[in-house]
This record gives C-alpha cells, sequence and structure tokens, in this order.
C-alpha cells in the first residue's frame, strides 16, 4: 500500500469525523477511503478507528498516530513546495519577538531590508523584554540573547554581544573608581532587569566565571534610562556595548574593569522545529546571518 497516502487519509477522515466527508474532501471514492484506513490498521496490526453505522470515534492509539503523523505530513507539504516556492516570491507571515535593545538597534533595520526585497511576506514584531514562549503564544522565530537551556526548540547563533561596565567620570571622582568586581557591593549600581543575572553581575577573574552581588536603589528594562542616569553621575551600568560605546569615545563615560567583563554573550535565533522549512522564516534567518557575520 501507500503509506503516505494512507497517512493522508486517515488524517483527514479524523478530521471529518466521517468517511464520506473525506472522500468528497479528496475526490475519492467512499470504498478507497475506507480500504486505505483498513490497510493501514492492518500494516500498523492496531485499530485506529470504532466504526459503527451510526458513528466514528478515533481509538487512543488512533489519537497517538495521529498526533505523530501531523508532523510529518506537514513536512512533507512543505517539501513538496519547495521547489516551486523557491521559484516564485515569498509569500506568508513571519511572526518574531526580540528583546526591544536588540530589536531597535539591530533588528528593525534587517526587517526593513527584508521587506523591501520581499514585499508579498507579512511581518509581525513584538519587541519587549521578557521571554515570549514561541509555541504557546504562536511565534515563527525569538532572538535570545546567553546561553540556552534545553528545549525542543531549534537554534542558531547569529552574534555575540559584550556588555561593557561603566560610570560617568562625576560619580567616579565623587564615590571613586572600583578597581575590582567584588568592589561594587560597596557602589550604587542601576540594575538592568532584563538579564537573568540582574543583580548577580557575571565578571572573569584568573580565567573563572563569577558573579558579584549588587545592589542600587533603581531597577529597570529600559537600558536606554540606565545609560541616562548614569550620563548623569547616578551610578554605574553594566550593558551592552552599543549602549556605551557612543559615550565612551566623548569622554562622557568611563570604561571600568575591562579586564574582567564578562566574556561576549551569544546571541540565538530559536525557532520550532515544525517551522524550519518555511521558506520565507529560513531566508529571513538567512538574511540575518549574513548581515552579521
Amino acid at each position: 500500500m501507500d503509506k503516505l497516502r494512507g497517512m493522508v487519509i486517515f488524517r483527514e477522515v479524523a478530521r471529518k469525523n466521517s468517511f464520506s466527508k473525506a472522500a468528497e474532501s479528496l475526490q475519492l471514492a467512499n470504498s478507497a477511503v475506507s480500504r486505505y484506513v483498513t490497510e493501514l490498521e492492518q500494516w500498523l496490526n492496531v485499530k485506529l478507528l470504532y466504526r459503527t453505522t451510526r458513528s466514528l470515534t478515533v481509538t487512543e492509539e488512533g489519537k497517538l498516530y495521529l498526533e505523530k503523523i501531523e508532523d510529518i505530513l506537514d513536512r512533507v507539504d512543505l517539501l513538496e513546495n519547495l521547489a516551486v516556492k523557491s521559484q516564485q516570491e515569498l509569500r506568508g507571515t513571519l511572526r518574531l519577538t526580540a528583546p526591544s535593545f536588540w530589536g531597535a538597534f539591530v533588528l528593525k533595520p534587517l526587517m526593513v531590508e527584508f521587506m523591501s526585497l520581499h514585499p508579498k511576506v507579512k511581518i509581525h514584531s513584538l519587541f519587549l523584554n521578557r521571554k515570549v514562549s514561541l509555541i504557546e503564544e504562536g511565534y515563527d522565530l525569538a532572538v535570545r540573547i546567553g546561553n540556552l537551556p534545553s528545549s525542543g526548540l531549534i537554534a542558531r547563533k547569529v552574534s555575540s554581544i559584550k556588555l561593557k561596565l561603566a560610570a560617568a567620570p562625576s560619580y567616579l571622582e565623587q564615590y571613586g573608581t572600583p578597581e575590582q568586581a567584588y568592589e561594587l557591593r560597596h557602589h550604587e549600581c542601576l540594575i538592568d532587569t532584563v538579564p537573568d543575572h540582574q543583580t548577580k553581575w557575571p565578571f572573569v577573574e584568573d580565567k573563572k566565571n563569577i558573579s558579584v552581588a549588587v545592589e542600587g536603589k533603581m531597577f529597570s528594562n529600559d537600558p536606554e534610562l540606565l545609560r541616562d542616569l548614569a550620563l548623569s553621575g547616578l551610578g554605574i551600568v553594566y550593558l551592552p556595548e552599543f549602549f556605551i560605546d557612543p559615550y565612551l569615545k566623548t569622554g562622557e563615560l568611563v570604561e571600568l574593569l575591562p579586564h574582567q567583563s564578562q566574556t561576549a554573550a551569544p546571541v540565538n535565533l530559536i525557532f520550532p522545529p515544525n517551522k524550519q522549512m518555511n521558506p520565507a522564516l529560513r531566508t529571513f534567518i538567512d538574511m540575518i546571518a549574513d548581515r552579521l557575520k
């Protein structure tokens, strides 16, 4: 028997909860639909459906089998369309999410470029400083900064971000300049609530990763606000370098402990396995990786 065809027909029968409606949908004879399901059951040696003259019910084994073949059939559909789609304009909708600062500084210009190249693709973006559940909230792609926990998601590293510790000269004149990371415990720190580390700032000491517990009166998920407070002499910040570098050049901020600052944190694009063959998604991911390499 054609096993793949049998899977397609069984899925349609289960969705329609009817042999006749599945046959109509698939433009097949009722007898052909019934035969395929029967042969599939015989091949699997398991009962997929309970049939009576009045009702049709998917068995527990059938529900489990249906769950497993859904992803297979989705992938087959995508593979069959890849060659055709590669010759056509990209279409569809991408739903993506990223931390606010990375979205604003890095992702927005890439989105503009991508939409200029592929005007038939729609993009729904969500930039905010919390981790979005791709599966539960229905997103195709997310940006994650830092080491990733184990999950069933696919990850592709596209860049890295280095944190820099800095303060204004006026703050250092008043409170002194820390010479070692542990001295930060005695300073006013402006705390970014986006990273997992928050009040335990990561550093490197003697080639080992350490963390220093810091305190402060200002907590915010807005790194630009924290930087502006630092510029006003109100404390020390530990932020991604692109927030700090322009002000180091002007002398408005002074970099602290450059020899102990954390090594670069990876930036990963993550997406569910069933999205990996989506042509628009794949093209967008490849473009991001190419521009940031």
